[in-house]
């Protein structure tokens, strides 16, 4: 199926009487769940796989921030969600309650590399999640996703804390458990080591949530 555009006026005035006006325009596509489609605009491409959902549905892709690229020189206004920063918003797939059963592909249509703590997330089903970044040099980052939602660039600059119950430390001379938690991009779970005077113990997760 073919590309629509649909177009929405927004204005509003303060109580002073400063009036602003803004006008979006965004690419709009009615897609059938059976044989999936694409659908772009300047900073975001999605790719839904045939049989993804039921039926059909209006697919858009709504603008985020007006800054036209992810630039060193680009200005965002900044926001905290707990323990991220919100840097940029990219943009909006909609609807978000569109039930997905095959994954879709969202590519980042910007090869500037992020900063060391900066990564994409997508905000779905009242739930922050992590995309991933892009290494400097590579080519625009693509990233499998379960439903759509809001796109933005957040920043995570709080390290995990970790913890143990002393009465329950030690089983048997041998075991230690211990607590991470992370309330921004999560634990990497290969990133979680324990040492005795410099000797690398065994680790295992007994949950992870």
């Amino acid at each position: 199926s073919l590309t629509d555009f649909g177009s929405i006026e927004i204005t509003g005035r303060d109580l002073s009487g400063n009036a602003s006006t803004r006008n979006l325009t965004f690419p709009l596509q009615m897609m059938r769940g059976a044989t999936g489609g694409s659908i772009a605009n300047s900073r975001l491409a999605l790719k839904i796989p045939p049989g993804a959902f039921e039926g059909e549905s209006s697919i858009a892709l709504l603008p985020g921030s007006n800054s036209s690229d992810l630039g060193n020189d680009t200005k965002f206004s900044i926001s905290k969600v707990g323990e991220l920063k919100m840097i940029g918003e990219l943009g909006l797939a909609i609807p978000e309650n569109l039930l997905l059963t095959r994954d879709a592909k969202l590519r980042i249509l910007s090869k500037h590399p992020l900063p060391k703590n900066q990564a994409y997330y997508l905000f779905s089903n009242g739930v922050w999640k992590f995309l991933g970044k892009t290494a400097m040099g590579s080519d625009a980052p693509e990233f499998a996703i379960s439903s759509l939602g809001r796109v933005a660039v957040m920043e995570d600059g709080t390290a995990p804390s970790i913890s143990f119950n002393q009465q329950d430390q030690v089983h048997n001379g041998k075991f230690i458990q211990f607590e991470i938690r992370d309330y921004g991009s999560g634990i990497d779970p290969a990133s979680v080591q324990v040492f005795d005077e410099n000797e690398s113990l065994e680790t295992s997760v007994i949950s992870d949530g």
